[in-house]
């Protein structure tokens, strides 16, 4: 867990200034670079993205395994950090018909702000790369005599019964020939149940 936390760290460092680089390209690209040059810079720049997003996601399982997460608990308004979530996947959620319903009498949560975003865009991501093009993306919350809930779902093809009990298990990829052609790690739902669980839920 050490080594992984260590290995993430240095990577972030040349991510950052390679994501730097590429933006600056990205915006000089515009004024004369050739259309197949400006789609090679955005596929880096990707690329880079992704490559980023599997740094946070070692960094947090390193957490998650070492029992080191301490969220840092403020009151947040659940609107706001679904809205924050919903940015960060805006260029995901083109292709996505996307329904929040929140309700209008969720009281403000005293969360770590960072981590529960982290854990709703976990959330939002696999629901949009588990369902087709043009489809609707639904988040719902609602309050309970104890909580919060929210939950997200989409029309995607749903997890099989058999895989429940292991779709939280670290680098657990449902099985299935579509599945293969989806990116990911594997990470994102045990980071979820790590944060939620360090918030006692």
């Amino acid at each position: 867990t050490a080594l992984l936390s260590l290995v993430s760290h240095e990577l972030r460092t040349p991510l950052t200034a390679i994501k730097a680089s590429i933006a600056g390209l990205i915006e000089l690209s515009r004024q004369d670079a050739s259309k197949v040059q400006q789609e090679f810079l955005q596929g880096i720049n990707q690329e880079i993205d992704f490559l980023n997003g599997l740094v946070d996601n070692l960094l947090d399982m390193s957490k998650v395994e070492a029992g080191t997460l301490a969220p840092h608990r403020e009151w947040h308004l659940l609107e706001d950090l679904v809205e924050g979530a919903i940015r960060r996947l805006e260029m995901s959620l083109k292709n996505r018909s996307l329904q929040v319903s929140l309700g209008e009498k969720i009281s403000p949560i005293f969360v770590d702000g960072m981590e529960i975003q982290q854990v709703l865009i976990n959330l939002l991501d696999n629901a949009i790369k588990y369902s087709p093009p043009g489809s609707l993306v639904s988040i719902v919350g609602r309050t309970t005599p104890n909580q919060v809930e929210v939950s997200v779902s989409s029309e995607g093809e749903g997890i099989p019964q058999e895989e429940l009990l292991s779709i939280f298990n670290r680098f657990y990829r449902l099985k299935g020939p579509r599945t293969r052609l989806i990116r990911g790690t594997g990470l994102g739902l045990a980071i979820c149940k790590g944060m939620v669980e360090a918030h006692g839920g």
